[in-house]
C-alpha cells in the first residue's frame, strides 16, 4: 500500500566515499557539489519501487531548504548572520544547530576529519 516518508535530515559525506571511490577527494567533491542526498523518516510503512512516483503532500517550512542550510554548514565565505538565521530555522537537527552557531561565533572550521581521512580500504578503520 501507498507509504508516507518525511526528509529528516540532510546527509554529509565522509571519509568512506574516499574509500569507496579510492580518491582522496572524493567526500569533499560531492560536498563541494551540494548534491548529498538526504535521510527520510518512514510516517507510514508501505511499498516503494522503481519507477513509484512521490509526491510532495506539505512543505511545512519553506524556508527550510536543504541547499541553504547546508551552504551555511559546510562553506567558509557565509556570513555569521546569516549562520545564525539558518539555525533558527525549524526542523535543523540539534548538532547541526549547534555547529552553526559555533561557526557563527568562532568562524567557519572545516570537518576535515570527516572529509580527509583514509583514501583507500588498507587505511580503513
Amino acid at each position: 500500500g501507498p507509504c508516507r516518508v518525511q526528509l529528516s535530515q540532510g546527509r554529509q559525506p565522509c571519509w568512506k566515499l574516499n574509500v569507496r571511490f579510492a580518491r582522496p577527494d572524493m567526500a569533499r567533491r560531492v560536498q563541494d557539489s551540494g548534491r548529498v542526498g538526504w535521510y527520510f523518516r518512514v510516517l507510514q510503512p508501505g511499498w516503494l519501487q522503481a519507477g513509484d512516483v512521490l509526491q510532495l503532500l506539505a512543505r511545512p517550512w519553506p524556508d527550510s531548504q536543504l541547499a541553504r542550510v547546508l551552504h551555511a554548514l559546510n562553506q567558509a565565505n557565509v556570513a555569521a548572520d546569516e549562520r545564525r538565521a539558518v539555525a533558527a530555522l525549524p526542523g535543523v537537527p540539534p548538532r547541526w544547530r549547534e555547529r552553526l552557531l559555533a561557526q557563527a561565533a568562532h568562524g567557519h572550521r572545516e570537518d576535515a576529519a570527516r572529509l580527509d581521512a583514509p583514501a583507500g580500504p588498507h587505511d580503513a578503520p
